[in-house]
């Protein structure tokens, strides 16, 4: 299997990835988000980060019977927090690689 086994935290580095990338490229989306003050930006994106974990972590919980029981004895918060993390993580690096720098003509750092 070239892929590994869906997972909360695997499913949130992709979902924090495909967030900063849809952010950056695309049109509509990127000039209403440029229009949020810096904080703002900051506060949306955590807030869409903590959607995609929260996202996953109840997909994770509801798709195996087996793993139902796990979520209800509490280690749903230790996970949530993984995911998070890891969402976070993906969003961050993928938006310090494709963002353009000031001074930079095409767009490498």
């Amino acid at each position: 299997m070239l892929l590994p086994a869906p997972n909360p935290e695997y499913l949130s580095f992709i979902a924090g990835a495909v967030l900063s990338l849809l952010m950056s490229y695309v049109p509509g989306l990127r000039q209403r988000f440029a229009l949020l003050t810096p904080t703002g930006r900051r506060i949306v994106m955590a807030f869409l980060l903590a959607l995609a974990a929260i996202g996953t972590t109840i997909w994770r919980c509801t798709g195996s019977v087996d793993y139902a029981l796990v979520c209800v004895q509490g280690s749903m918060s230790r996970e949530l927090v993984t995911a998070f993390f890891w969402a976070l993580m993906a969003n961050q690096s993928t938006h310090r690689i494709t963002t353009r720098r000031k001074g930079d003509p095409d767009g490498r750092c």
